[in-house]
């Protein structure tokens, strides 16, 4: 069952792009449970020692409410992205919610897209977070300004 706050369905290759644009909220759906794990990625600028530019703070779900898991960093020398609960982090890595976003991340960085999971974006831009209204917005989950600013190809609907 998918609720009624998921805006789209984003092909996997587009998927990773909204991910990481800043400000997504992202539904992963099981294609073999149909469960359900919503997370927030934002964007912000590291203060980490390992070079790392941008770190992403990872929101998580429980029960009503959402909570910060902690940071999902790319760590170059394993060209993967990882996650550390930090000094404030609610959630461990062991976490499902956790292995997800990494699960789902990874394999699309390595442009492996045969996921057992769908992704879907909330219905808001993944950079600015403004609602989606324009076809090919809703398509990639990033409207056009934003598309433009991070250099990314709009999508045209037929």
């Amino acid at each position: 069952m998918v609720s009624a706050d998921i805006g789209g369905f984003l092909r996997n290759d587009l998927a990773l792009q909204y991910m990481l644009a800043g400000n997504c909220t992202v539904t992963l759906v099981s294609k073999k449970t149909k469960a359900m794990i919503t997370c927030k990625l934002k964007k912000i600028k590291s203060k980490r020692a390992d070079g790392n530019e941008f770190i992403y703070l990872l929101n998580v779900p429980d029960g009503s409410k959402s909570i910060y898991a902690g940071v999902v960093y790319f760590n170059a020398s394993g060209d993967k992205f990882e996650f550390s609960t930090g000094v404030k982090g609610q959630v461990q890595e062991s976490d499902i919610r956790v292995k997800s976003v990494l699960y789902v991340i990874n394999k699309l960085l390595a442009e492996k897209y045969d996921l057992e999971v769908e992704v879907y974006h909330s219905g808001k831009c993944g950079r600015c977070n403004k609602k989606l209204t324009v076809p090919d917005s809703i398509v990639t989950g990033l409207g056009p300004e934003c598309s433009r600013l991070l250099n990314i190809p709009r999508i045209k609907v037929r």
